[in-house]
């Protein structure tokens, strides 16, 4: 913790399909839980990608302590630029921190911050939609960090 904020990786994943049908199998969702591993641009199974490679999907992460966030670093690893939403929940709320649109030719690998400054809620979980539909191929992401104030 510095200055009050609390920096901290996923503990668990899910996602709406992932590649990699068992934790610890290449490309599932459980992959993208702790610190970001990959450095390079390139397709890797240490990261999470959805089962088809023209779909909308969704990554959902958790976290130990729940914070009121501040900003959230999504590390994209292979095709960045196709995410199109991140939200946060807990205690019963949620809020849309996120929207974009699908963005070909983004600079891999990239991180993609997201201050947040209007959310006064706890949250635990952090979801990720990444929309290939126009890239049809897979979008891949390594980790998603989260920080705020406990």
């Amino acid at each position: 913790m510095s200055g009050g904020s609390l920096v901290q990786w996923a503990v668990s994943a899910t996602a709406t399909t992932q590649y990699g049908a068992g934790a610890g199998e290449s490309w599932n969702a459980s992959n993208a839980t702790g610190a970001s591993v990959i450095t390079e641009c390139q397709d890797d199974g240490r990261a999470w990608a959805s089962q088809e490679k023209n779909t909308v999907d969704t990554l959902t992460l958790k976290y130990a302590t729940p914070v009121v966030p501040n900003s959230i670093t999504v590390y994209e690893s292979y095709n960045p630029g196709y995410v199109t939403s991140v939200s946060v929940s807990g205690g019963g709320q949620n809020a849309v921190v996120y929207t974009g649109v699908p963005a070909a030719k983004t600079p891999c690998p990239t991180t993609l911050v997201i201050p947040v400054s209007s959310v006064k809620f706890k949250v635990d979980t952090v979801a990720v939609t990444v929309d290939q539909t126009k890239l049809e191929n897979w979008a891949e992401i390594d980790a998603v960090r989260l920080s705020g104030t406990p």
